[in-house]
């Protein structure tokens, strides 16, 4: 009688970690917030997927080339030559044979909901999107680039046209110049004009009916590319040149608001919204360049100023509370945040909170982790966000490329994985003093400073990968490394604290299996961030 009830209670307890499980790992039903978060940036046992919006998939093919959003209709003479270049320069900034990286390839927010199911399926729970607000057009052309792609493997049959293979378009969505608008490149033609976010909002919709929230990816620090000759030469093909209409302005609701460049005076920054121009060195960089300093030489706006901080921050109340009476969006991706200032980042901690506790903040810092002293102590001073992991995710791609000449290092990748409960963290002060005689510069060890900043359970949610929208792609930088050894690198991500990023253009065997290894990782590691 003992016997078989105890045999019944172990049946029982099986039946219920059974039940849990298959609720853990993938489940259809309806959006729903978690009842408590445990670490910084309220990321919990999610699977995060971030979707390079124009690259995804082209699911309206009326908005590829979208003279439609640009009418004849105005009064202003400005606004009417603006238009008319608009409508001539987006012509231009389309391929359709998807071959010329720098340039618009079609995909939209129609697409992201065609494929909404196959996120599901993937076990997904959290999208992030590309930055969506409108984002200036326009075309840069650098003779020596030569940017596109082989028609064959051998790469026999060119036909390349140097022209399109020299140019850059914002179809990464960072040259931003309306921070309250959708890019028309992305909306529904069919959208009336009062209605321009008709699309985004089907998007929130659909895709909490399948348990998915949305995260916007935002700039907060810098607008568009600014040409500073008004004058055009006849185009020669070995010159370089710039066609751009907006010039690093910045519009509300496509009203103007602060020209980088006054048309009629040429005065530069006539409203005072942004920093002074200021070169960053990056091999002696200062927190003056970093954060007033300009990224790739675009207009870098300055939180400081009241006008400013007002704009940015209503931006964010705007998007959190966008769709608010069905489903709003879950959170943000924010780009370079070490270039704008602390200040303005907790006050926009304090904003996004009071609107939504529950929601998520994601930040990229170039090589943030625990190696990284700078990101340490800025993170430090804050209150309400997770990161993106360059420490553990670099370590991790070059162990298990056999790159262990640095960071690829077993120790390395033991310490990044473990934190507090590393090795170095906990050596006996004979054992430290030791060490530190023999490598006074600690170049290979996590600072211990670091470590005490970072508690393990706000680490838990520090986002891992494999591959990332920045980085060269794995197997295109090490095309050596053998399916297995990238397999393996997929299984150690997902069965590691934090979390894992891994690419979706993989071999049919290894999609099955990442889908797999998502479910089960689902269970008990952090947010796999995956990335297309």
């Amino acid at each position: 009688m003992y016997i078989a009830l105890r045999f019944e209670i172990k049946l029982l307890i099986k039946a219920l970690l059974l039940a849990i499980l298959i609720l853990s790992i993938g489940i259809e039903g309806s959006y729903s917030k978690p009842l408590a978060h445990v670490s910084k940036g309220n990321l919990d046992n999610d699977i995060l997927y971030y979707i390079s919006v124009d690259r995804f998939f082209d699911g309206e093919i009326r908005n590829n080339i979208p003279d439609y959003a640009f009418s004849k209709q105005e009064q202003s003479a400005f606004q009417k030559n603006d238009n008319q270049i608009n409508r001539s320069l987006i012509r231009y900034a389309y391929d359709p044979t998807h071959r010329y990286p720098g340039m618009y390839w079609g995909g939209d927010l129609k697409g992201v909901i065609q494929k909404l199911d196959y996120l599901q399926n993937l076990g997904v729970t959290k999208l992030i999107l590309s930055p969506v607000q409108d984002h200036a057009n326009g075309m840069i052309y650098d003779p020596g680039r030569s940017w596109y792609l082989h028609t064959s493997v051998a790469g026999n049959d060119e036909n390349i046209d140097p022209f399109y293979a020299g140019i850059s378009t914002s179809f990464q969505g960072h040259w931003t110049k309306d921070w309250y608008e959708l890019d028309e490149h992305f909306r529904d033609p069919t959208d009336e004009e009062a209605d321009r976010l008709g699309v985004l909002a089907n998007l929130l919709d659909e895709a909490g009916t399948r348990g998915i929230g949305v995260l916007l990816e935002m700039d907060l620090n810098s607008t568009s590319p600014v040409r500073n000759r008004q004058d055009y030469e006849p185009f020669q093909l070995q010159k370089g040149e710039q066609w751009l209409i907006d010039n690093g302005a910045v519009y509300q609701r496509g009203q103007l608001l602060a020209p980088y460049i006054d048309r009629l005076t040429l005065e530069r920054d006539p409203a005072g919204w942004f920093h002074k121009p200021l070169e960053i060195n990056y091999s002696h960089v200062t927190e003056k360049m970093l954060e007033q300093g300009q990224v790739d030489q675009l207009p870098d706006l300055n939180q400081d100023i009241p006008e400013v901080r007002r704009y940015l921050l209503d931006a964010i109340r705007f998007w959190l509370t966008f769709n608010q009476r069905s489903i709003p969006i879950a959170g943000f991706y924010f780009n370079d945040i070490p270039h704008i200032s602390l200040d303005f980042w907790k006050d926009l901690e304090s904003v996004a909170l009071s609107i939504d506790p529950d929601v998520i903040l994601i930040s990229h810092y170039p090589g943030a982790g625990y190696t990284n002293r700078k990101a340490i102590n800025w993170y430090a001073k804050t209150d309400a966000y997770t990161w993106v992991n360059y420490s553990f995710s670099f370590s991790a791609r070059h162990f298990f490329e056999r790159f262990r000449n640095w960071d690829g290092r077993t120790y390395v990748l033991r310490e990044n994985s473990l934190g507090q409960r590393g090795q170095y963290f906990n050596y006996s002060p004979t054992v430290t003093l030791l060490h530190r005689l023999l490598n006074p510069s600690e170049s290979l060890e996590i600072p211990r400073s670091s470590l005490r900043h970072v508690q393990d359970q706000d680490a838990r949610g520090w986002v891992n990968f494999i591959e990332h929208p920045d980085q060269p792609r794995l197997l295109s930088q090490r095309p050596k490394v053998r399916d297995q050894a990238y397999a393996s690198l997929l299984k150690f991500l997902f069965t590691s604290p934090g979390v894992p990023c891994f690419c979706m253009v993989l071999k049919p065997i290894w999609r099955f299996l990442t889908t797999l290894i998502i479910k089960v990782a689902m269970v008990w590691v952090g947010s796999p961030l995956i990335c297309l």
